[in-house]
């Protein structure tokens, strides 16, 4: 993957980007990993682009800027028209005893989030068989993430603890390797030279 880069020094009268029209430019989200501590895998969207450019096999995906939104307007407002809200939680796909089929649904009903099948409304639960028993088993997830939460957040601590002291143990011991061998060379200088004063 290689960078097409556009250095506006080199054009005169706002030129530098009069080759755009030819560009395939494509917006997209991302999951992004979040880092909450929040014992369970929690993501975000974050807005990507992809630009192409015909008859070469070099591409550019990058996050979205400002400079891009200006630059790409057109493609931007349009894709933005008909992409869905970014997501922000835990996939419902994180789920293992929810179905492939169960996870479409939901998202066909722009439910994507365990959080927010958790949230939803009873006018609209309804509408999904056992959605109750569903309810209750995610709660129980997002509970069980939660009071894990700390533990976990202990754990990777105590994990960068025992790296560090890992780290200086093999420190202390170069070292002391060291500091051994130098007494080794200064110990035997000198029975060297009261052998040579004996020959």
């Amino acid at each position: 993957m290689s960078t097409q880069v556009y250095d506006s020094d080199i054009y005169e009268d706002g030129q530098q980007f009069k080759d755009d029209a030819r560009l395939v430019i494509r917006f997209e989200y991302m999951p992004i990993k979040n880092a909450a501590e929040a014992g369970r895998p929690m993501f975000d969207d974050v807005e990507y682009i992809t630009i192409i450019i015909p008859g070469q096999r070099d591409t550019m995906v990058t996050e979205v800027t400002d400079q891009y939104r200006q630059r790409f307007a057109k493609q931007y407002q349009a894709w933005k028209a008909r992409s869905a809200d970014p997501l922000s939680g835990t996939p419902l796909s994180e789920l293992s005893w929810m179905s492939v089929s169960q996870v479409a649904e939901f998202n066909a009903m722009n439910i994507r989030t365990v959080e927010q099948l958790v949230g939803l409304s009873d006018s609209v639960a309804h509408k999904f068989m056992g959605y109750q028993q569903l309810k209750a088993r995610a709660q129980r997830f997002l509970d069980a993430a939660s009071t894990a939460a700390p533990d976990l957040k202990l754990e990777k601590a105590l994990e960068e603890r025992d790296a560090e002291v890992s780290v200086l143990k093999q420190q202390v011991s170069d070292l002391m390797a060291r500091v051994s061998a130098s007494e080794k060379t200064k110990t035997a200088a000198p029975q060297n030279a009261a052998d040579l004063a004996k020959k």
